[in-house]
């Protein structure tokens, strides 16, 4: 299997890559896990087979034991022979039901790790979420901030545009009286 995920990196300018790296070594964890799990179970199937096979085996030479048994021109030294051959099968099948075990009970321990794997991206996964929903609820906010601040912006441009309205019709009004008074003067002057 892989190394242990590393610890938090502290570091802010690094928090974010600390946090890509941990989410990977917990992927390449579950990875590895699984990988072992499916060698495992190939083991298992593997020592099942040979115990059918052995058992087979060590059945045929039992019946040949018992019909040899009555053979009366078989060699005392070949008869024990097939009791030792039998009693060594059955060492071998105790040796595979032993390791039999041993595998069920890896299969379970490699079970609860992915479990455990699973269960850890899963609530890393949650945390992004929750990390994306809070920036992206910062983000509304400052969203917010700025239409209230284009909202006034907007209200002081209609107040200057009704006070230069106002200024121009004033201008309007009194600019030809003005004029009028002007050249009446200057024609009186002149």
């Amino acid at each position: 299997m892989s190394a242990p995920v590393a610890a938090p990196n502290s570091d802010t300018g690094n928090e974010r890559n600390g946090r890509d790296e941990q989410q990977g070594t917990s992927f390449d964890q579950l990875q590895d896990v699984h990988f072992v799990e499916e060698k495992t179970n190939e083991a298992l199937l593997v020592v099942k087979g040979n115990q059918d096979v052995l058992d087979s085996l060590r059945q045929h030479y039992q019946d040949s034991f018992d019909m040899l048994r009555y053979d009366d021109d078989l060699d005392v030294s070949q008869f024990q022979a097939i009791p030792r051959f039998r009693d060594r099968v059955e060492r071998v099948q105790k040796e595979l039901v032993m390791q039999q075990h041993r595998l069920e009970t890896l299969l379970k321990m490699i079970a609860d790790r992915r479990s455990l794997l699973q269960s850890t991206v899963q609530h890393r996964s949650t945390l992004m979420n929750y990390m994306l929903a809070e920036k992206a609820q910062e983000s509304t906010d400052n969203m917010a901030k700025m239409t209230h601040e284009m909202q006034n912006i907007a209200q002081s441009t209609k107040t200057e545009t009704v006070s230069m309205r106002i200024v121009t019709f004033v201008t309007l009004v009194y600019l030809p009286g003005t004029f009028i008074s002007v050249s009446v003067l200057m024609v009186s002057i002149g």
